[in-house]
């Protein structure tokens, strides 16, 4: 090999070992900003109709706190009171979550790191990229618009019963996890987000033995078994201690 072939290789190895090295950055999407806030108002409107909202500054404030401590971004937290486990990003930052998925908690650190894991992917906006896959960016301008509803009626009825947003491929449930880790929080909470993205058994294991030393390597910020914050929510919820 010639000295100019080798140091071309070097140099290729080299510049993919520093990207890979480099902080992730949400990159950008060919959908308008505004038509992104607008489809998710459009569908947290549309979903939060057929259900029973909570709307309770204190407890907004908890998970927000909770979220916060295993590296969560800034979202807006939506509570619905629903037995079944839910945790769903939208387009827009906008995540909602269950009084089922805060009674399936083990503790503290547990929900605190299903939260993050959920706002990691609409930080990221996970379910816009996913759509835009799907839809292509001037469908779905024009259903955050208006201009087509009865697409945007399919959309909203297929987030609601677990559909297409629920379902993140194991890259980007790997990236939101990587934000959990990254705040030294519980690996594996992880299983639980991709079980209830309907991912479940060796691919959830897999995700979760991958970031297992990662998390042995980390410390966090929440006692481990400690769970007076989640006592402290599930009585604020009206929920079963």
């Amino acid at each position: 090999m010639s000295d100019a072939r080798r140091a071309a290789l070097l140099a290729g190895i080299l510049s993919g070992f520093l990207a890979g090295c480099a902080p992730r950055r949400v990159a950008p999407l060919d959908i308008d900003s505004h038509d992104e806030q607008l489809l998710g108002q459009r569908l947290v409107s549309t979903i939060l109709a057929a259900e029973t909202v909570i709307a309770d500054d204190e407890v907004d404030t908890a998970i927000a706190d909770l979220a916060g401590t295993c590296g969560s971004p800034s979202v807006s937290w939506h509570v619905v009171r629903s037995e079944t486990p839910l945790l769903l990003d939208l387009p827009g930052g906008r995540v909602i979550l269950s009084t089922g998925l805060v009674a399936s908690a083990r503790d503290d650190a547990h929900l605190a790191a299903l939260l993050a894991h959920g706002a990691a992917h609409a930080g990221r906006r996970h379910a816009t990229l996913r759509l835009l896959r799907t839809h292509g960016s001037a469908k779905l301008g024009a259903m955050a618009r208006g201009e087509s509803d009865a697409a945007f009626s399919a959309l909203a009825a297929n987030a609601a019963a677990g559909g297409v947003l629920l379902r993140h491929g194991l890259a980007t449930e790997k990236e939101a996890n990587d934000v959990v880790i990254g705040a030294g929080c519980e690996s594996g909470a992880v299983t639980t987000a991709i079980e209830l993205a309907g991912e479940r058994g060796l691919a959830a294991k897999r995700l979760e033995n991958e970031h297992a030393q990662a998390h042995a390597a980390a410390g966090s910020s929440l006692e481990p078994g400690a769970s007076e914050r989640l006592a402290r929510l599930r009585q604020r919820l009206g929920l079963p201690s």
